[in-house]
């Protein structure tokens, strides 16, 4: 079926990395520009095959949430998808542990 990769250095690093930061783009990439509904089915079922590749546990990839949402930040994203990195930084920071 149809695929959607945008895994830079993909041959390195850690796979849930990858994942994480191509779950972000498509949560969070061109606001707006997106048939919402759409994006919320297509997020859903990208993240039911990632619980699936990972053993039903989507912590090992919650880990990379914050630094790659803050390293798209530092990456000129469009200012609405800014905001909602920044909302999810905030909320993120606020549930850890102090």
């Amino acid at each position: 079926g149809p695929m959607i990769v945008d895994w830079q250095d993909a041959g390195r690093g850690d796979a849930a990395a990858d994942a994480m930061r191509s779950l972000l783009l498509l949560r969070y990439a061109r606001p707006g520009q997106i048939d919402e509904a759409l994006r919320a089915a297509f997020v859903a079922a990208y993240a039911a095959c990632l619980r699936e590749a990972w053993g039903g546990s989507m912590q090992v990839l919650e880990r990379w949430q914050l630094p790659l949402a803050v390293a798209r930040l530092a990456e000129g994203a469009e200012e609405a998808e800014c905001e909602k990195l920044l909302q999810l930084a905030s909320t993120t920071l606020s549930a850890s542990p102090s």
